[in-house]
């Protein structure tokens, strides 16, 4: 491993850290889900010359990545641009990226995407023993892989659970929220270990609505909401924590009329309100979102009166 440069320049920036400390920013922070990916004309254009592992491991060419959408937008973070199937291939596995991938045991167990998730759910309870154990080493290496890149500077860190909506409350209680108090707790203790300091931790279940109240106990600073879920009702839930939410305009909003859209903007930022609250989209921007609508959306929080 290299040497480790922990001389970082001053935050010109810390909206984001500010909102999941509790305290308010001068203006909303706002940060785009696969922000730094293929809705942009510049990053597909540079794709043609390199795969995309290549890019995630290649730090000059990762920093290129993740500066895109920043000299672009006038975004309040910038997201390290890698991917988590670099996890099953340090494993061992043979890993292609090809369209419809995303999580891990999903993946590993599936062979690719699919639209129900029907085998990887079958392990859950045909072989509840080998899932558990599966589960484990993920989320081991998930812990290493976290602590290990806020050692090299990550300020907040965001844990995906992006197939949530394709389990029961009892499957997730069981094969999920155990596994993100590891995830939680563990990378913290590590840190303190390592006596580094602690930066806050965004949980992101795409679909799991029905288990809010549990993500609440899960020891993570800001919770994440996809687009199914009204502010108002969130906020019910949070009342009485002290926890940042993130969200949750639908992605395909952005398709709507500039007009219509703004107003869709200003109305939830009116219902989640200016305190603890991280603007994003509710899942990942699509790859042909239009760009002046993400300028649109952009300039609407950022004029918002805190």
């Amino acid at each position: 491993m290299s040497k480790i440069d922990n001389n970082f320049p001053s935050l010109k920036n810390d909206r984001i850290l500010k909102a999941a400390r509790g305290e308010i920013p001068d203006k909303l922070p706002i940060w785009i889900m696969r922000q730094a990916g293929r809705h942009l004309p510049e990053f597909r254009e540079f794709r043609e010359g390199h795969s995309f592992f290549e890019i995630c491991k290649n730090a000059e060419y990762a920093t290129e990545v993740t500066l895109m959408p920043i000299r672009r937008y006038d975004l309040d973070a910038s997201i390290i641009f890698s991917d988590i199937l670099v996890i099953p291939e340090a494993l061992g596995l043979e890993v292609e990226m090809r369209a419809g991938i995303w999580t891990l045991m999903g993946y590993m167990i599936e062979g690719g995407g699919s639209k129900t998730y029907s085998k990887a759910r079958k392990w859950l309870y045909a072989f509840p023993k080998e899932s558990h154990q599966l589960l484990n080493i993920l989320t081991n290496v998930i812990i290493d892989y976290l602590v290990l890149q806020i050692e090299h500077g990550a300020q907040i860190v965001q844990v995906f659970d992006s197939n949530a909506e394709y389990l029961n409350k009892d499957l997730y209680k069981d094969f999920c929220l155990p596994y993100l108090k590891r995830i939680s707790e563990e990378v913290r203790s590590k840190l303190r270990d390592k006596k580094l300091d602690e930066v806050p931790m965004v949980l992101f279940a795409k679909g799991g609505w029905y288990c809010l109240e549990e993500q609440a106990d899960l020891g993570y600073e800001v919770i994440g909401v996809d687009w199914t879920v009204d502010p108002k009702f969130v906020r019910n839930i949070f009342k009485n924590k002290n926890i940042t939410l993130q969200g949750n305009l639908d992605p395909c909003a952005l398709y709507a009329p500039i007009g219509q859209l703004k107003s869709m903007v200003q109305k939830m930022l009116e219902e989640f309100g200016h305190e603890r609250y991280i603007v994003n989209l509710g899942h990942g921007i699509y790859p042909d979102a239009p760009i002046d609508a993400v300028h649109a959306i952009i300039d609407v929080v950022h004029k918002y009166n805190c």
